[in-house]
């Protein structure tokens, strides 16, 4: 018996060849930009945060350019993780609502900074190690309410009328007694003009965004402005907030967490809190229990 015939056992073995080694020669370099294509994507990131942000840590520059110290600190670290972050501003509302409905779509964020924490967000989300501290409360106008004193207890702010911006975290204070029927301001600037203008007593912004904005020249400056922290509850810590459903969620943020510990460490994260002009704690090492929410 004969045996059987390979597929070149022929009398034609040039066209044979051609016919069987130039489809694998051309298939190889498909197959391997799939796989070296595939790694790519795996080390690439997509992130969003608040288009209508205008502080010191993210805003636009006069090119039209994102910077700010968020801004680079939280790429710095990515690149340092070996991870490569493209981050899109997205109306702060969709921003989030993406990262909670995340599916792997391509270019779809799967994480958003930088954000406060509630009980929801600790349920929906992976949070990092903290990005910065801020003091966290109202500005009044003392020409408007005066000196006022110290509260001793958050629903003290009842007696006011307050503001704050839309999508912005307000659960914690509501689960603290706190009412806050306008929270329709679009942005900071949006929440000081409706405070001057008369349409509230007071509006929930950090000390250290609006002090900084100022100083910055992206706030005019109103000496007439007062702040209050939040009794009880004055500091808020800020985060990377990564999508539980999102491939290898939990490696790629324990990366993100040991790059962030190391910027602290040498001293990276206070020189760009300082070359951008923010006055927040940079990347504290613990965190007063109030901090955490």
């Amino acid at each position: 018996m004969n045996p059987p015939r390979t597929p070149c056992a022929s009398s034609v073995m040039r066209r044979c060849a051609r016919e069987w080694l130039v489809p694998a020669v051309r298939v190889g370099p498909i197959l391997l930009a799939l796989w070296t294509g595939g790694a790519r994507a795996d080390t690439t990131v997509h992130a969003c945060f608040d288009e209508r942000s205008d502080s010191p840590d993210l805003r636009r520059s006069a090119k039209g350019e994102w910077q700010g110290a968020m801004h680079e600190l939280v790429h710095q670290a990515f690149s340092r993780a070996g991870l490569k972050l493209i981050a899109h501003p997205l109306p702060w509302g969709r921003c989030q609502k993406q990262v909670e409905e995340f599916s792997g779509k391509a270019g779809q964020a799967e994480l958003f900074f930088p954000a406060s924490l509630s009980d929801e967000r600790k349920r929906l989300f992976l949070a990092s190690v903290p990005l910065q501290v801020k003091q966290n409360g109202v500005w009044y106008l003392r020409s408007r309410l005066g000196e006022l004193p110290a509260m001793s207890r958050i629903t003290d702010l009842n007696r006011y009328q307050l503001c704050g911006r839309l999508n912005h975290n307000h659960q914690w204070l509501r689960q603290h007694g706190l009412n806050v029927r306008d929270l329709g301001a679009p942005s900071l600037a949006s929440a000081l003009a409706k405070l001057e203008l008369g349409r509230c007593d007071m509006a929930l912004a950090s000390r250290e965004e609006v002090v900084d904005a100022e100083t910055a020249g992206l706030l005019p400056a109103n000496e007439d402005r007062r702040f209050m922290p939040y009794p009880q509850h004055g500091l808020v810590a800020h985060y990377l907030l990564w999508s539980r459903g999102a491939a290898r969620a939990e490696a790629k943020l324990a990366r993100v967490n040991a790059a962030l510990a190391a910027l602290r460490a040498d001293g990276t994260a206070a020189a760009i809190f300082r070359r951008h002009g923010v006055s927040a704690q940079p990347l504290p090492v613990k965190l007063p229990a109030e901090a955490v929410r």
